[in-house]
């Protein structure tokens, strides 16, 4: 094997232990793999490796030394070693099983634990303790596409029981349910001020949905959210109201009228106003959820102007801001993939503590999560498939050390010592 070659495949590894890699790169490992079973179950449970994983700053650059040691290594002539036996992570031999545990990498059971366990989450196997998940009957299903639309009128529309089609005209624009989980305003998108009206895109807990706004921009809604817009923005401005989290797209095609977005937290029924983002046209996260410390905004592409009450920031892309209280802060390298990890389908954790872990599982599976006895100190690194029923994604927390109870007739996940 050529150095150029070793390294495509170090870096495949390393990617592949962080859940990256594209399908044509899962088709070009497994390939590998297949003929280099041992070297992939000796990377897979290297100590170095397992020691760079736990540091708060992974080096990519020793990671990719490591593996690269590793498979040159093995590639000199040694005396035949005996097969790897290690149930968690023996990869077994075979296009059609090896294609098996990629797809399985690639639904997101890979978990990555800080305290010292780095395990593919399939077979899941119990903690040392002896304790393991009780399961009701019941469980929970991903979040679906579910929202209701509140019209100027006050007439509220529950979309996920409505056929595709169109569902109401508003000032002009024509309202459209285009596919499952899909809105869009078609029609006039400019108005005079006076003449707006607004309506109101509410996503539950256990939801998400998507919005294409009068103007041609999109959003993305997160579960228990909420969205407050002009069906047709006025010349002077495009100004939307969020609470919860949502991930923008805006149009350039009204670059000369600024999007303004208003973020709030829901405290009951009342909305307190936290602060301000200007855009023109640019790509980027918000989350303002009232059970959180902090509103974040991360920026993807293009550029924002974040305004709080006694403060303002510019901010680029792959920067963002935080507000705590009344302090605005800006990250100059911010983790967009822990941002971006909800849209994209995955519960991203880096160094989460227990309530940030089962905050973001109460609002997607639409349960409530109580503690018995004290809370988990370790604090956990982890990529797992939002897409999974709740009951395995706490299988695969458990290898970290948590423990868990289902009552699903009572709704609700217990967390226990």
């Amino acid at each position: 094997m050529s150095k150029h070659d070793v390294r495509h495949i170090a870096e495949l590894i390393y990617k592949y232990k962080f859940g990256e890699l594209t399908p044509e790169e899962n088709w070009t490992l497994q390939a590998w793999v297949a003929d280099h079973e041992a070297t992939f179950n000796e990377l897979i449970d290297d100590p170095r490796i397992l020691e760079e994983l736990r540091q708060d700053h992974v080096s990519s650059h020793r990671i990719l030394e490591i593996v690269k040691g590793r498979i040159e290594a093995n590639e000199r002539p040694s005396i035949p070693a005996k097969p790897q036996t290690a149930a968690v992570h023996t990869m077994p031999t075979g296009r059609p099983r090896v294609f098996r545990l990629i797809a399985s990498i690639a639904a997101g059971l890979l978990v990555i634990s800080l305290a010292t366990i780095y395990l593919i989450v399939h077979p899941f196997k119990h903690s040392e303790s002896g304790k393991h998940i009780a399961v009701s009957k019941v469980d929970w299903a991903p979040a679906g596409n579910r929202a209701i639309l509140t019209l100027a009128n006050g007439s509220s529309i529950i979309l996920d029981t409505l056929t595709n089609g169109i569902i109401a005209t508003t000032d002009g624009s024509t309202v459209r349910k285009s596919a499952p989980g899909r809105l869009v305003y078609e029609g006039a998108s400019t108005g005079r001020n006076s003449d707006e009206e607004y309506n109101t895109l509410s996503v539950p807990r256990g939801g998400q949905y998507f919005l294409q706004l009068s103007d041609g921009s999109k959003v993305w809604l997160n579960a228990a959210s909420t969205l407050t817009y002009s069906t047709k923005f006025g010349v002077h401005g495009r100004k939307v109201r969020l609470t919860g989290e949502a991930y923008f797209e805006v149009s350039h095609a009204g670059a000369n009228r600024p999007f303004i977005v208003e973020v709030s937290k829901a405290v009951g029924q009342e909305y307190s106003k936290e602060a301000q983002i200007e855009v023109l046209g640019t790509h980027f996260n918000v989350s303002s959820y009232a059970d959180e410390s902090a509103i974040t905004t991360t920026l993807l592409e293009g550029k924002i102007k974040v305004s709080s009450s006694s403060k303002e920031i510019t901010v680029g892309p792959g920067q963002q801001v935080q507000l705590s209280g009344s302090n605005l802060s800006l990250i100059p390298d911010a983790d967009t993939a822990s941002a971006m990890a909800w849209k994209n389908g995955e519960f991203r954790f880096r160094r989460a503590t227990i309530d940030q872990v089962m905050v973001q599982l109460s609002r997607w599976y639409n349960v409530d999560v109580t503690y018995v006895g004290p809370k988990p100190s370790q604090r956990l690194t982890a990529v797992v498939s939002r897409q999974l029923p709740a009951s395995s994604v706490l299988k695969a927390l458990e290898l970290s050390g948590y423990h868990f109870r289902i009552l699903g007739e009572n709704n609700k996940i217990e967390v226990m010592p």
